[in-house]
């Protein structure tokens, strides 16, 4: 999205709009924002969930497994309830 560490979204009935660094840009050019329809944003944010949980419970655990298992358990079960918040 940019540099922005903040974009912008905005929303109009079922359509979600991402804009990226310049909030200005709003209502001048949609070609400047990345469109979801609403269910399709959900969509995303799901699979982008499963993702992120896989690699929390691979890769990144294996890793810090290499160097302290306890540590590793700790951060996997912390990072597992900051996703999984509803």
């Amino acid at each position: 999205m940019g540099h922005d560490p903040a974009p912008c979204i905005t929303y109009n009935n079922l359509q979600v709009f991402v804009w990226p660094d310049d909030p200005e840009a709003i209502g001048r050019n949609t070609n400047n924002c990345i469109q979801y329809s609403y269910p399709e944003l959900l969509e995303s944010l799901d699979e982008t969930r499963k993702d992120v949980q896989s690699f929390i419970e691979g890769p990144l655990f294996n890793w810090i497994e290499r160097k302290d298992s306890e540590i590793a358990n700790t951060m996997r079960d912390k990072m597992k309830k900051w996703i999984t918040k509803t």
